[in-house]
């Protein structure tokens, strides 16, 4: 069974980011043989100065592949791992979705609350409201602090579920950044499943772009993808920089 594992708040100024520590979680997961994660995806939530965040205010979210019969281990361990491994003075939250159970129209309403949380405040309350109307099938926890964290831990969930929104964890760094490349070569180097354009066109793999020295990838169709930009000459492209990918 595929769930969606998702945290929130678990760092402060000198530790490490949201996004290690949930890779780290992933890792005893595997090592426990309950379950494999896949890649991690970060949610950009509200700015606002009445919402309390380390830097920007994301979440992280990946997909975990869950061993059959083993949620209740996982979800303990996952509870277990959160409340021993978030730095001081953060605020963590956890949330776990099982996606595959989830019906059209509850994925729907976790899908709204997440886009929601891109531009509006939410309460604590607001959140185990929602998790509420669905026990067995969304799992809400928080793990020190205010646990103000359940709400982007939530949030991101919902987010990942729209499947359109998001940035990969980390960076690409092409070891021949000022070559030319093929697109599709390029994506199946970098575990990429396709390249789109900025209004959202596929892009032909045997056109060519010239990486430069860093790519950020993001969540497209559910899949991480590769945004580009048409470069001077017909069919040859570059990757979207930083303001042209500020909206996912």
């Amino acid at each position: 069974m595929k769930i969606l594992l998702c945290i929130d708040d678990t760092d402060n100024l000198d530790s490490i980011g949201t996004g290690e520590v949930l890779q780290n979680l992933c890792e005893e997961l595997d090592k426990e043989g309950l379950g494999k994660g896949g890649f991690v995806s970060r949610h950009q939530l509200f700015v606002h100065e009445d919402i309390p965040y380390t830097s920007h205010n994301s979440s992280m979210c990946c997909q975990v592949e869950l061993e059959s019969g083993k949620f209740t281990v996982l979800l303990e361990l996952c509870r277990e791992y959160m409340a021993g491994n978030c730095a001081e003075g953060s605020d963590p939250g956890l949330c776990i979705v099982l996606h595959e159970t989830i019906e059209a129209s509850e994925k729907e309403e976790l899908i709204t609350y997440g886009q929601a949380a891109k531009v509006k405040i939410f309460t604590k309350e607001e959140a185990y409201a929602l998790a509420a109307k669905y026990p067995t099938k969304v799992f809400l926890s928080e793990h020190g602090g205010t646990g103000q964290g359940i709400i982007g831990a939530l949030a991101g969930c919902g987010l990942r579920l729209y499947g359109n929104d998001g940035r990969m964890k980390g960076k690409i760094y092409p070891q021949e950044p000022k070559s030319v490349q093929k697109v599709g070569e390029f994506c199946a180097k970098h575990n990429l499943i396709c390249a789109m354009t900025l209004d959202g066109q596929l892009i032909d793999g045997n056109d060519t772009l010239i990486p430069g020295e860093e790519v950020k990838a993001v969540i497209l169709n559910h899949q991480p993808t590769i945004i580009l930009s048409p470069d001077k000459e017909p069919g040859m492209w570059r990757p979207a920089d930083k303001k042209q990918l500020k909206k996912y």
